[in-house]
């Protein structure tokens, strides 16, 4: 029985190496900027742009400065872009379509939220909120006509801090979406994503009562408690949506004075609470984001060993990996995805007082790189449902331009049993419902099988459970 169980997942792993994407090695680390006199690379925060240059913002302790770096597919750039004052805590940067980058932050010598562009010629620094001590844990994002959305926290008394949101529309416009009823602590660690129609959701946490919260505006805000567990949770939260728009959550969980684990909400309907790492303490500066399949990637810090760690929701099942152990790394990480959906992260290396980057290619075996990497965000393949198939299952995918698309069924034997798509496709999202059975019409037997999609040398692949 043993060598039966070990023939079958050889055969399974065989057949998902030949049809099936992967993640190659990571590379590097590479350090970005270092100045050991100054302490340069805290709070950072990374976008791509559609070209694939990368971007991040950060924090220049040593000399109080906000800066910026570019990899335009050659080399590093790297510019100071606000001086005055003590600035730069709580970056955060977005990329438009046309590649100018938009970047909030902390004025500390001002208490103000700022916030700058490159748009023409040098950047552009805007105050935007300067009430009292305004502009803690700024996070930023763009809606369709390229205008910046920003949630941060701001301190109108010692015994009171509250959730305020910023967007800009001809003029900057300002309000208060939380204020703990009005005393008490709330909005901190504070991230934002837009949908699709523009609509704010932002992740934050109720210091007062150590709870993870949720707001989202639609005509008005509503405001929900996702995780209120044990000692404490919700701070370093960081939130993203997927292609159907749904919320998940990153953030820290406290479940005693002794331990520190890395926690995910998901909602689809209503919140989905899980643990990804709980091996030691750690969880502590999470990033959040989705590859092209839906899965969710967070990049963190491992507080008892000191290193950058990864985990990756693949078909449903948690990796964790360590891409950086060289020491004190992995704190103020920030991950983002390159048009492949591979991911990028840029994290504070405190041993060397240095910014970091490490990032990781997308690989098809046998097929070079050029063959592959899709230059379209939009390419995804979701898990199909139901999963397991009780004899008919509905797959789900999107093109992000017309073309010849194919979406096929094998065995775990690696045999082809189904084409169910083999024709030029539309752009945008399809689906298609499979039946359990192979071209010939004959029902096939209960078991694993993969289903590979594959678009102008692009392949995106998944697994399901057929019973029938």
């Amino acid at each position: 029985m043993k060598k039966i169980l070990w023939l079958v997942g050889g055969l399974l792993v065989s057949l998902w190496l030949l049809v099936c994407p992967a993640y190659s090695q990571w590379s590097g680390p590479t350090v970005i900027d270092i100045d050991p006199a100054e302490d340069v690379g805290l709070h950072s925060s990374i976008v791509t742009d559609d070209a694939g240059h990368r971007h991040i913002s950060y924090y220049d302790q040593g000399n109080g400065n906000l800066k910026y770096a570019e990899w335009d597919g050659i080399a590093w750039t790297i510019e100071t872009v606000d001086t005055v004052g003590d600035v730069g805590q709580f970056t955060s940067i977005a990329v438009d379509d046309s590649g100018n980058v938009h970047i909030s932050y902390f004025d500390v010598t001002n208490e103000d939220l700022k916030y700058a562009n490159n748009i023409g010629m040098g950047w552009t620094v805007l105050a935007v909120d300067t009430t009292s001590d305004a502009g803690r844990y700024s996070s930023i994002a763009l809606d369709d006509s390229m205008r910046p959305h920003i949630s941060y926290q701001q301190e109108v008394s010692f015994l009171s801090r509250v959730l305020r949101y910023a967007w800009f529309d001809r003029n900057w416009m300002l309000e208060t979406v939380d204020d703990a009823g009005g005393s008490g602590w709330t909005g901190a660690f504070t991230s934002i994503a837009l949908d699709s129609q523009n609509r704010p959701h932002i992740s934050y946490q109720n210091q007062a009562n150590s709870d993870l919260m949720h707001a989202f505006r639609d005509v008005t805000w509503s405001i929900e408690t996702v995780d209120n567990a044990d000692i404490g949770v919700g701070q370093y939260s960081s939130i993203a949506l997927n292609s159907n728009g749904d919320p998940g959550i990153s953030y820290l969980y406290v479940p005693s004075f002794t331990q520190m684990f890395l926690r995910y909400a998901s909602y689809s309907g209503s919140w989905t609470i899980e643990t990804i790492d709980s091996r030691d303490r750690c969880g502590l500066y999470t990033s959040l984001e989705y590859n092209l399949a839906d899965e969710a990637m967070i990049s963190y810090n491992g507080a008892a060993t000191g290193d950058l760690r990864f985990a990756w929701d693949s078909a449903g099942t948690w990796l964790l990996e360590t891409p950086d152990s060289g020491g004190n790394v992995g704190e103020y990480t920030s991950i983002t995805a390159d048009a492949a959906g591979c991911p990028m992260i840029s994290y504070y290396d405190l041993d060397n007082l240095s910014l970091k980057f490490v990032d990781r290619m997308c690989a098809i075996i046998g097929v070079e790189e050029e063959q592959f990497r899709p230059r379209q965000p939009a390419l995804w393949l979701k898990p199909s449902l139901p999963n397991p198939a009780l004899g008919r299952t509905r797959i789900t995918y999107q093109l992000p331009a017309s073309g010849r698309a194919s979406l096929t069924v094998y065995s775990v034997g690696g045999r082809r049993v189904r084409t169910l798509v083999d024709d030029t496709q539309e752009a945008g999202r399809g689906w298609v419902e499979w039946d359990g059975k192979d071209d010939s019409g004959h029902a096939l037997p209960s078991g694993v099988y993969l289903y590979r999609l594959k678009y102008k040398g692009q392949v995106l692949c998944k697994s399901l459970v057929l019973l029938q």
